[in-house]
């Protein structure tokens, strides 16, 4: 599976954001399931124009930091992924967990570069300012809102790919 993200960069073509999401979740489920419950609602989206592989890159990204918020000792946890269509016709991908969370102050900066709360354990601060760039490129927008009592919402907005794009 790790292959996909290897392979050199694709012509963009219409993609399903619900089969990116699955590819992410199928690498990083047997991680994420030891330290928390996975909850899915993955709703009917539009397709959109990119590249799948760089868009797995996103999710996959988000899912490892949902997971990385997560301390070990601490109670029940969960991680809620969901899909679903706009009322714009966009396509709405959120991943929420209930880990330490982002504080607000930091919401907009933890898209620097090199901003990274895990600098300790390897943390190099490029993720999410890689994942605006993915985002940002296919016309869409990412953005991170604490969530209370605890944890965070990652929340990716992405236009419908033309009704010409060729699909993949």
């Amino acid at each position: 599976d790790m292959n996909t993200f290897t392979r050199a960069d694709a012509a963009p073509t219409a993609v399903d954001c619900r089969s990116t999401l699955e590819y992410a979740l199928k690498v990083a489920t047997s991680t994420i399931r030891h330290r928390a419950v996975l909850r899915l609602d993955l709703g009917a989206t539009p397709p959109v124009f990119g590249d799948a592989r760089r868009l797995s890159q996103v999710f996959l990204n988000l899912l490892v930091n949902a997971f990385q918020s997560i301390p070990d000792d601490e109670g029940a946890h969960e991680i809620a992924i969901s899909c679903a269509t706009a009322s714009d016709g966009w396509a709405v991908v959120e991943i929420a967990d209930t880990g330490t969370g982002v504080a607000a102050h930091m919401v907009e900066k933890v898209f620097d570069p090199f901003v990274t709360s895990r600098r300790s354990a390897g943390g190099t601060g490029l993720g999410l300012f890689i994942c605006r760039g993915i985002i940002t490129e296919l016309g869409g927008e990412i953005r991170l809102q604490p969530r209370r009592p605890r944890g965070t919402v990652a929340r990716v907005i992405l236009p419908p790919a033309p009704p010409s794009a060729p699909v993949n």
